[in-house]
């Protein structure tokens, strides 16, 4: 506003001011005067302006620094997060673990006897025949043979149930009398 008025005063004095009247060093006066005014102006409304950019830079700067703690605070919320899961998924794989290894424990116990009553039985019918007693020997290969038979069924069995999570499943009523 004072920089309009100046510039508006300015040619007014030129034309409404004899100099002619005027002693030689005031004659510097009316046009010394305008121009200080002009260029104080001029100063002041420009740092007025570098007032205002600074301050919108620096609510710039400082909501961008707000998303940034933001973004940190999501950061480590989701961090914690995950190794939570990660806790849990480890105690549920470490549950698994366990169970797997009692279920092989038990699956080799299982078969370990028949198998070993199978090696028995086979000696002790290789020993019938070598003493000449084949009646025995064929009673005993006949005990062999179901005892095969059982641990075929057994591993079979195992092999079926590591595919029963494959088959699909059949959702209906079931009778249970």
């Amino acid at each position: 506003r004072i920089s309009a008025l100046v510039c508006l005063t300015y040619p007014l004095l030129l034309l409404l001011g004899p100099f002619d009247g005027l002693p030689p060093g005031a004659r510097r006066v009316p046009i010394l005067v305008p121009t200080v005014a002009l260029g104080v102006s001029l100063i002041v409304s420009t740092l007025l302006q570098a007032q205002r950019s600074e301050a919108k830079a620096h609510a710039r700067v400082e909501e961008a620094l707000r998303h940034q703690l933001e973004a940190e605070a999501s950061l480590q919320q989701l961090g914690a997060s995950i190794e939570l899961r990660m806790a849990q998924r480890f105690g549920e794989l470490n549950t698994t673990v366990a169970e797997l290894q009692s279920f092989n424990r038990q699956v080799s116990h299982d078969l370990r006897g028949p198998l070993g009553s199978m090696a028995q039985v086979a000696v002790l019918a290789r020993d019938r025949i070598h003493a000449g007693d084949s009646e025995t020997a064929v009673r005993m290969l006949g005990v062999l043979e179901r005892q095969a038979r059982m641990s075929f069924e057994a591993v079979d069995a195992l092999l079926w149930l590591s595919r029963a999570e494959q088959a699909p499943m059949h959702w209906g009523e079931v009778d249970t009398q």
